[in-house]
């Protein structure tokens, strides 16, 4: 009798859990709507877009014209250039599609994608922290924390950089879906559920690279910073989950290497074909002229109108929020392995701030960080040597994996071939790295 009252009871304080923080979810999803439609939300319905924005909406008043069936040129644009090979245009297609389906002009839906951009971010942030962190109310502030940072805005208000942001909307999706497959697949959890979140990792990485290259390029870079973060702070077991770790990696890097050739192989052969007009890259002075101070983007200073990067005064997270980021760091940094990551990748960015040099070889020396082709080399490698392990100690393919992973910032896929046949080679025989 006893057992079946602590049940009930157990199972009443269950439901009424479950109806308070359903009806928190609500509220703060009500406050955090209402925030978006105040801190900038109304100032861009109503017209207020950033300076390239006019543009953005010509191509898509031209892609609307022609839906489904786009033209290779577009006349328009200085001499004429290829919209469909020049340039992301995912964004542009499903701005055509939703004035297709809808009783909206394509101004008003160009204009709906757009802000849906800011309202994706601060709803995937909410659901990202209150289901992997398990806490609502930090869900809440990281929520209203974003909305109130003109970075998050200034994209479309001050730049009009239309692919850019809304190639946001799949972003936060994106590393939700990614977090759950990594997560699983370390804990050898290879069910239908993981496959699931595979599936939608791929999905939406393919479609924020279809929007802008950017988009992309910054996920499989920050999904990287994961392996990092986990190998770091998994005591007892950092071998097997860096394998892991690095195999879940490259499995997401290989499919979606596969699907984005649609466009990547079209956008580089038409490349190719444009820089034959002796097109140069940015030099080392203009990247360093162009880069925005450090105390800028954590709020400490200003921009003044007439300054040389007056237009990057939005650009900056308030310093109240840059102050608690720096503590969180400091104070959880080693805390948990999500933090690390996280941690990680923010101060890899910030590095890209301080660094005109790291800019400076991302442009201009052909070897992009963690390239899709040197990650398939890379995955090619695990499964290929699966069935020879056991002629390896398993401490040394660990390193040769970990160096391999590593030398892909550097290396192109035929200089990491040749690295990991040399050194596996080398250790087979000789038993040292």
């Amino acid at each position: 009798m006893l057992r079946l009252i602590r049940k009930l009871l157990d199972f009443s304080l269950f439901i009424v859990e479950v109806i308070f923080r359903f009806f928190y979810l609500i509220v703060s999803f009500a406050i955090i709507a209402l925030a978006l439609y105040i801190l900038g939300g109304y100032y861009f319905i109503s017209g207020q877009w950033g300076t390239d924005f006019a543009q953005a909406l010509g191509i898509a008043v031209w892609v609307n014209k022609y839906f489904p069936n786009i033209p290779f040129w577009y006349p328009l644009s200085g001499g004429g250039v290829s919209l469909t090979h020049a340039y992301p245009m995912l964004g542009y297609y499903l701005a055509a599609f939703v004035r297709s389906i809808s009783d909206l002009s394509i101004v008003q839906s160009f204009t709906l994608l757009g802000f849906l951009s800011i309202v994706s971010m601060a709803f995937s942030i909410y659901l990202f922290v209150a289901l992997r962190f398990k806490n609502q109310t930090a869900a809440f502030i990281a929520s209203i924390f974003y909305l109130v940072s003109p970075i998050s805005w200034t994209w479309l208000v001050d730049w009009g950089f239309y692919s850019e942001s809304v190639s946001h909307i799949f972003v936060g999706p994106a590393i939700l879906s990614w977090d759950l497959f990594f997560v699983n697949f370390i804990n050898r959890d290879w069910g239908i559920k993981t496959r699931l979140y595979l599936f939608l990792t791929i999905s939406f990485l393919f479609l924020a690279m279809g929007v802008h290259f950017l988009g992309g390029f910054a996920l499989i870079r920050f999904f990287s910073f994961y392996v990092i973060g986990y190998f770091i702070l998994s005591k007892g077991e950092r071998k097997q989950v860096f394998l892991r770790g690095l195999t879940a990696l490259l499995l997401v890097g290989l499919f979606s290497y596969l699907t984005t050739l649609v466009f990547s192989i079209p956008f580089n052969n038409y490349s190719k074909i444009a820089s034959l007009s002796g097109l140069t890259g940015t030099s080392f002075e203009q990247i360093q002229q162009s880069l925005p101070s450090a105390l800028s983007i954590l709020g400490f200073t200003s921009y003044k109108l007439g300054d040389f990067l007056h237009s990057m005064r939005n650009f900056s997270f308030p310093s109240i929020i840059s102050i608690f980021a720096i503590l969180g760091i400091i104070l959880f940094f080693f805390k948990d392995k999500r933090m690390l990551t996280f941690g990680l990748y923010a101060l890899y960015g910030f590095t890209l701030t301080l660094s005109p040099h790291v800019w400076w070889y991302q442009k201009n020396i052909p070897v992009l960080p963690f390239r899709f082709e040197s990650l398939v080399v890379l995955f090619l490698f695990l499964v290929i040597t699966r069935s020879f392990k056991s002629s390896v100690t398993y401490e040394g393919y660990v390193l040769i994996a970990l160096f391999g992973f590593l030398l892909s910032l550097f290396l192109s896929p035929y200089g990491l071939a040749i690295y990991l046949l040399i050194t596996t080679l080398f250790y087979m025989k000789w038993k040292r790295v």
